[in-house]
């Protein structure tokens, strides 16, 4: 399963660069989509956006910081764990609980750089 998913997140993440990069406007056959060559995605053009934008722009970067003070959180919880049972010879036993931790980590930078991707185009 980690041969599937380390190319999937990898691809993942380049889409997310180029969004946030400004290459929105690329044929999604160059980023692998379905589109047929010379279709474009489309942008929403250079509309204003709506009322309590900047409000639910505010929400989502505070939202942010609190979760990824929470990925820190849990890997120096992980961490402090796996130190205290190392002594006894089961520090092995939280790797588990580290590669959550971790994808978590790698779904909110996701999620921060599609958000933010998303909201360089709007501007």
């Amino acid at each position: 399963m980690l041969e599937v998913m380390i190319p999937w997140m990898s691809e993942l993440l380049q889409n997310a660069a180029h969004l946030v990069q400004g290459t929105a406007h690329m044929p999604l056959s160059d980023i692998g989509g379905a589109l047929t060559p010379g279709q474009v995605v489309p942008t929403p053009g250079g509309g204003t956006p709506p009322p309590g934008f900047r409000k639910l722009e505010a929400m989502l970067s505070w939202m942010a910081w609190i979760v990824f003070g929470l990925c820190v959180a849990g890997v120096l919880i992980v961490a402090g764990r796996m130190a205290i049972k190392h002594q006894s010879g089961q520090g092995g036993a939280h790797a588990s609980s580290l590669v959550w931790v971790l994808t978590a980590c790698i779904l909110a930078a996701s999620a921060s750089l599609l958000v933010t991707g998303i909201l360089s185009v709007q501007e």
